[in-house]
C-alpha cells in the first residue's frame, strides 16, 4: 500500500530529528568526557553547563523520537529484535543519566571520579551502538511474537497523529528555551495519542477479520444446504419406492 505524501514527509522530519539529536547527544557526551579529563573547577563548571543545556535537550529529543518512531510506524517497539534491544538501552540510558550521571556531575567539582568519566564514554558507545542497530538491523523479529501468530507489521495511527509528532518533538525544545527545563510534555501526549489510536485501530482490525470469517463461514453453511436437502429428498423417495 503506498504511503501518502504527508505521512512520508513527516516519518522524513522525525527521522532527521532522531538522527540529529541522537548526534548531537553522543558528541556532548564525549564533550563531557574531555573536559572532565582535565580535572580543573573550571572545566567541571562547564560540562555541568553543557550536561544541563546542549545535552538534556538532544537526550530527550533522541529518546522521544525515537519513541515516535516505533509508534508510528509499522515497526513497532517489540517485533524486531534490533528495536526492541534500542529501546531497551534507551530507557537504561535516561535512568542512568538522570539518577545517576547527573548527579554525580553536579557534586564533582574540580575532581571528578573515574566513574563519572568512564560513565561518559558508556553513554557516548551505548548511542553509537545504536547508530549500528538501526543501519544493521540484525537479529530479525522476535521468536515468541512470530511464533504466536503476531502480525508482521504493527498498526499505525491516523495521519494527523503521525504528521504532529515532529512538531511536539520541536514544541519540548521551544518549552526548554521559554522555560530552561526539560518538560517533554508535548513528545509525551502525542506518544499516548499514538498508541491508543494505534490500538483501537489494531482492534477494530481484528473485529473486521472476525466479522469476515464468520460471515464465510455463513456462507459456506449456506452453500451446503442445497446439497443436503438434495440428499435428503432422494432418501425419502427411495423410501418410497420401497
Amino acid at each position: 500500500m503506498a504511503v501518502s505524501t504527508p505521512i512520508r514527509r513527516a516519518r522524513q522530519v522525525l527521522v532527521w530529528l532522531h538522527v540529529l539529536s541522537s548526534v548531537s547527544w553522543m558528541s556532548q557526551a564525549l564533550a563531557l568526557m574531555v573536559l572532565l579529563l582535565q580535572h580543573n573547577s573550571a572545566d567541571s563548571a562547564a560540562a555541568h553547563l553543557l550536561d544541563t543545556t546542549v545535552l538534556v535537550v538532544s537526550a530527550n529529543a533522541s529518546a522521544a523520537t525515537g519513541f515516535l518512531l516505533c509508534a508510528t510506524t509499522s515497526w513497532g517497539y517489540f517485533h524486531h529484535w534490533w528495536v526492541a534491544v534500542k529501546f531497551a538501552i534507551t530507557v537504561v540510558q535516561l535512568f542512568v543519566g538522570i539518577a545517576i550521571l547527573s548527579p554525580a556531575l553536579n557534586d564533582a567539582g574540580g575532581s571528578p571520579p573515574p566513574q563519572l568519566i568512564a560513565g561518559t564514554v558508556i553513554m557516548a558507545s551505548l548511542i553509537a551502538f545504536q547508530g549500528w542497530l538501526s543501519i544493521g538491523k540484525p537479529w530479525g523479529r522476535v521468536w515468541f511474537l512470530v511464533r504466536g501468530g503476531s502480525p508482521g507489521r504493527a498498526p499505525m495511527p491516523p495521519t494527523g497523529v503521525i504528521v504532529a509528532a515532529p512538531a511536539a518533538v520541536l514544541g519540548d525544545v521551544a518549552i526548554f528555551v521559554v522555560v530552561g527545563q526539560p518538560i517533554p510534555i508535548c513528545s509525551f501526549v502525542a506518544l499516548v495519542v499514538a498508541l491508543v489510536t494505534r490500538r483501537d485501530r489494531q482492534t477494530g482490525r481484528s473485529r473486521a477479520r472476525g466479522s469476515s470469517t464468520a460471515q464465510t463461514t455463513r456462507t459456506r453453511a449456506r452453500a451446503r444446504r442445497p446439497t443436503a436437502t438434495v440428499d435428503m429428498a432422494r432418501t425419502q423417495t427411495s423410501d418410497g419406492a420401497l
